[in-house]
């Protein structure tokens, strides 16, 4: 697998305040902690700090707004099979500025926002069968809406906290479909709901060379409900009801810990260790229920009572397999080298373990170790004149991301004989097909 992204973005800040860039994708906020391997967590610093480590937040110089835009495209090899994505493009808008709350006050209590906009939609869902082929941990990652933000507070001027929230998109829906003539009710109702999730920080700065960071941001799990879903496919014959529940977004658990380095003033070292749960994680798999529906002939007295109830009486039911998916740790380094006042040259490298176990059965899941490098470049002008106050910062980053091949032998058979392998069976001393 490859992954390219890079970005380019220039934003106006508010009198006496930075004017910076800095995207949000799959793999990271803001093209300085991109191109310096994502190892933010305790560099992190005003807006892009929402995701990296809300505590740095209460590090922004007065407040800032940031616009940044970024594109994406990756390439996967399954057997003979050479599978590409059309390239993601998407926006990002992110803000942190002081809360005004008096003298006392007075810049320690700062709110962080940042939103990632994918240029083609706010949601998609892709649910597709375990048994089929699917990359379930990148596939699902950035064709969404995700809202981050929060407040963070400098308790001492070497010292900040930070809480907030994660948003993501829910979907529930109901559907009625009546086949049996013209003049059939058909019906649908669709509600986006939202989805919440903690994210919360602490930055310490003993000593002006010296930082650490440590962030929490907890798992996330979107559903996609459609229940009931009624068909009346003719009059004599009794509806058919079915429901259809799925995980349609999730994401792990992590614990983040970093340090920042200043040897020197022109140099800059960073370095993460993350944790990541994945104890509660779920494939983005449907379950199908086939339900007992409310006989057309029944009176209120003599009805099921799964028909007074709502409740699904299962008459058939298709439920993906369980995965066991361990727990990673992920290191990540990069580094800054000033070249002159203005200008910055960056680098990173991250390592990101895989959680999927290899697929020696039904299912198909497939991942891998990634390989994170990453370079950039960032520019920065201070004085823009008597009418342009605040500051300019012009970034770019590229990143690449490798999975080395992994293979997996699995006992299977052609149960509908359409060429593709789809059924697992028990091995068998003639051998496997």
């Amino acid at each position: 697998m490859v992954v390219g992204a890079a970005l380019c973005c220039v934003a106006w800040l508010f009198p006496g305040q930075h004017l910076e860039a800095s995207p949000f994708d799959t793999y990271g906020v803001g093209s300085e902690a991109v191109a310096m391997g994502g190892a933010f967590t305790a560099a992190a610093r005003g807006a892009d700090a929402v995701y990296y480590n809300i505590a740095g937040v209460a590090a922004t110089e007065g407040g800032e707004l940031r616009l940044g835009f970024s594109s994406s495209r990756r390439w996967f090899h399954v057997g003979a099979a050479d599978s590409r994505r059309d390239w993601l493009n998407a926006f990002q808008l992110s803000l942190a500025m002081p809360v005004p709350l008096g003298t006392l006050l007075r810049e320690r209590v700062y709110f962080g926002l940042v939103a990632h906009l994918p240029t083609s939609e706010l949601l998609l869902v892709e649910l597709p069968d375990d048994r089929a082929p699917s990359f379930g941990l990148i596939d699902e990652q950035t064709r969404r809406l995700v809202v981050m933000g929060g407040l963070a507070v400098r308790v001492l001027d070497w010292w900040s906290l930070g809480i907030g929230l994660s948003l993501l998109p829910d979907v529930d829906a109901a559907v009625a479909v009546d086949l049996t003539g013209v003049g059939g009710l058909n019906e649908a109702s669709i509600t986006v709901d939202y989805s919440l999730s903690l994210i919360a920080g602490t930055t310490l700065r003993p000593l002006p060379w010296l930082g650490v960071g440590l962030s929490y941001r907890a798992g996330n799990h979107t559903q996609v409900e459609l229940s009931p879903v009624r068909v009346d496919v003719a009059s004599n014959l009794d509806p058919v009801r079915t429901n259809i529940s799925a995980p349609a977004y999730a994401t792990p658990h992590q614990v983040a810990l970093g340090l920042e380095l200043v040897p020197l003033p022109s140099l800059r070292v960073v370095t993460d260790l993350t944790w990541c749960g994945y104890g509660e994680w779920q494939q983005a798999t449907p379950s199908v229920s086939l339900c007992a529906a409310c006989p057309r002939d029944c009176s209120n007295g003599d009805c099921p009572a799964y028909c007074t109830s709502g409740a699904c009486e299962r008459l058939f039911e298709d439920r993906p397999s369980e995965q066991e998916l361990s727990d990673t740790f992920s290191p990540r380094v990069g580094v800054e080298w000033r070249l002159l006042e203005s200008l910055a040259l960056r680098g990173g490298y991250g390592f990101v373990p895989t959680p999927i176990p290899r697929q020696t059965s039904g299912t198909n899941l497939l991942d891998g170790d990634r390989h994170i490098l990453s370079t950039g470049l960032g520019y920065r002008r201070e004085d823009l004149g008597e009418y342009l106050p605040g500051a300019l910062r012009i970034d770019a980053h590229l990143q690449v991301q490798w999975m080395p091949r992994r293979v997996a032998e699995k006992a299977v058979a052609d149960a509908d004989g359409d060429g593709s392998p789809d059924l697992y069976m028990a091995p068998e001393p003639s051998g496997a097909q």
